[in-house]
């Protein structure tokens, strides 16, 4: 199964251990770069500017000092942070808000009351790519009795014009709403994308999804039909 792996800002337990994983990640990329450095003789090319021997000394200083930042931090964070668990089947769904591409403000309160799947997706997401077409799917099957889809991009700020590209592409006709901060990520801590959720009437998470999925799937639109009263 296909994940799309990033960062998210700083702000809360899971971002410090995502901000951890990232420094970790830098210190063996630089690793991996001296690594093939040594092996190709490109050094000069790869950073120009610098003397070999001071190219190497700031690469394995960056080295050490991301190591060194990322395995403090992680200490600290286990020593001095709470548990924090993700968000289970039958709890509430944390709440969220983000804006609509016409810039208005709306949020999970605004849909209570009928159930809906909440798609957390970016368009540099392949796997969100590939499964928007079946979210559409889901969403037309189901949208005359109440139900929908609503995706949440967590695009960049200056990514509209790519995200209004991409509901073209699709020709989607569901909710998009737009969270440039990452907050979502955080209120459901994902540590990839995407991320789906089937959330009832009133509020309550009834089954989710971390990774790509088939929404098309019977035991997925049994699931629907059973939050829309049809009988199990």
């Amino acid at each position: 199964m296909s994940v799309a792996i990033f960062p998210a800002p700083v702000g809360g337990f899971e971002s410090l251990v995502r901000y951890v994983a990232v420094r970790l990640a830098v210190a063996a990329s630089v690793i991996q770069l001296l690594a093939r450095i040594a092996g190709l003789g490109s050094l000069d090319a790869a950073i120009p500017g610098y003397s070999r021997r001071v190219k190497v000394r700031r690469i394995m200083a960056i080295a050490t000092r991301s190591a060194i930042c990322g395995l403090l931090l992680l200490g600290a964070a286990a020593c001095a942070v709470p548990e924090v668990r993700a968000p289970e089947v039958g709890q509430s769904a944390p709440p969220f808000t983000a804006v609509t591409l016409d810039g208005a403000e709306v949020g999970s309160a605004d849909l209570l009351g009928a159930p809906y799947m909440l798609n957390i997706w970016a368009t540099w997401c392949a796997p969100c790519r590939q499964e928007m077409p079946e979210l559409q799917e889901l969403h037309d099957a189901y949208a005359d009795r109440g139900f929908r889809v609503v995706g949440v991009s967590v695009d960049d700020r200056g990514a509209m014009d790519q995200i209004q590209a991409f509901i073209d592409e699709i020709d989607i006709s569901f909710p998009i709403y737009h969270d440039p901060s990452w907050a979502i990520m955080d209120s459901y801590l994902l540590l990839g994308l995407p991320g789906s959720f089937l959330i009832d009437g009133d509020g309550r998470i009834a089954r989710k999804w971390t990774g790509p999925f088939r929404p098309m799937e019977p035991d997925v639109q049994e699931d629907v039909r059973v939050l829309l009263g049809d009988e199990a």
